[in-house]
């Protein structure tokens, strides 16, 4: 499962696993645009400004759990300034 009650959700629950599987098909849908990104990348590129870059890592680590994307050696300067890694899609 990819979402992750750390706040104990009850209500709307189906809603919120549902939202995670469609922020993981459309992350997965920019990498197979671009290739290789950070999660700093997407976070740029993302439309809806209330999504956290943690939502966005979460993805990220799905995405590499379901053998997606491939977390590379090579890091990047992150939206914050400090150093985070990039991935792959694996082809």
């Amino acid at each position: 499962m990819t979402y992750y009650n750390t706040t104990k959700e009850t209500d709307n629950l189906c809603d919120r696993i549902k939202q995670t599987k469609k922020q993981d098909k459309k992350i997965l849908l920019l990498f197979k645009k671009h290739k290789i990104l950070g999660a700093s990348d997407i976070f740029k590129m993302w439309h809806d400004p209330k999504t956290p870059i943690t939502s966005i890592r979460r993805s990220i680590n799905t995405l590499m759990n379901d053998n997606k994307i491939l977390m590379l050696e090579t890091r990047q300067k992150s939206y914050y300034g400090r150093l985070e890694y990039v991935y792959k899609i694996i082809e």
